[in-house]
């Protein structure tokens, strides 16, 4: 299916959409925008799972530090609890240094794909000397063809107070001989070995300062297409949104008669729901509200706004 030249008109687009509205959305991803958005939110998702990753470890290391306070932490009923608190910082490390050379990745990927002015210059101020940086790209590699390292923990006592660690043994670390030269150096000038809470909060800093400016750079050069993409795509999710709220009125009307009221809790939030009750039941105040919180693309015109008003036996005023 061809849609022609830009711009599309929204009565071709409506009258393909209802001919066939697979085609019709792949159609659309002709547009120069389609292609840019989508690897945009291919890196936001990216993102996403890195900054989970970290925060499920420094919360699992943030557990382990309030736990393990408690003399009952260390008794033998509590070791399975233990344990599992442990895998939990080993999966964080190994999810956190997976998931950060995988942005890496994905972010090179986009960079080649699509021009970024002063992408390189910014990629050398945030990350070719950094030593953070080049010690997570190294463990990612010797995690994936080397063995899962094992952050051990360790707890010290001084007159600031009590201090939990969990460390990357140096001496393991340097059995491997193949880290790069800025990682290797990094793990030399520590003292005990790599404090995982502090290297990977500290890089979680920079990349979130980089993919601040890359966002920003991606916007401002492509946000002409990949607005006037999203406004065709929207569109279609109207159309979509007006077909699907029809045929499930319908349904709820003809041939049987449903009790709306016993489903809004699958459309609407603890809060929504609150709001709607406060208000007159069964009166075009209180369904015109229920309207106003599902209608997301707002289709609802007065021929499907009277089948509602009949679902729900809005009283005649």
């Amino acid at each position: 299916m061809k849609l022609g030249n830009l711009p599309w008109d929204k009565e071709i687009l409506r009258k393909n959409y209802f001919r066939n509205f697979t085609k019709t959305r792949e159609a659309i991803k002709c547009h120069p925008g389609y292609e840019i958005f989508n690897d945009l939110e291919a890196i936001k998702l990216s993102l996403n799972i890195f900054n989970d990753s970290i925060s499920d470890l420094l919360s699992s290391i943030s557990k382990f530090k309030a736990e393990s306070a408690s003399p009952d932490f260390w008794n033998r009923p509590q070791r399975p609890f233990v344990e599992r608190l442990e895998l939990s910082i080993q999966r964080g490390v190994f999810s956190s240094a997976m998931s950060a050379m995988a942005l890496v990745d994905h972010s090179r990927k986009f960079s080649k794909k699509h021009t970024i002015p002063d992408y390189d210059n910014q990629i050398s101020k945030f990350f070719i000397n950094n030593e953070e940086h080049r010690f997570i790209h190294s463990l990612r590699t010797y995690i994936t063809h080397v063995r899962v390292t094992e952050a051990n923990w360790q707890i010290s006592h001084s007159k600031e107070g009590r201090l939990v660690q969990f460390l990357l043994s140096k001496e393991d670390l340097l059995k491997y001989k193949k880290w790069k030269s800025l990682a290797k150096k990094f793990i030399r000038h520590s003292s005990d070995g790599i404090i995982v809470e502090a290297v990977f909060e500290k890089y979680a800093i920079k990349v979130k300062e980089f993919h601040c400016w890359l966002h920003d750079a991606i916007i401002q050069k492509y946000s002409k297409d990949i607005s006037d993409y999203l406004k065709y795509k929207k569109i279609l999710d109207q159309f979509d949104s007006y077909s699907h709220w029809s045929v499930l009125i319908q349904q709820g009307l003809f041939p049987k008669k449903l009790n709306p009221y016993l489903y809004l809790n699958r459309y609407l939030t603890p809060q929504e729901m609150k709001d709607v009750l406060t208000l007159p039941h069964r009166s075009k105040q209180q369904v015109d509200k229920i309207i106003q919180f599902v209608d997301e693309y707002n289709v609802c015109d007065m021929k499907l706004r009277r089948l509602i008003y009949q679902l729900f036996e809005v009283k005649k005023t």
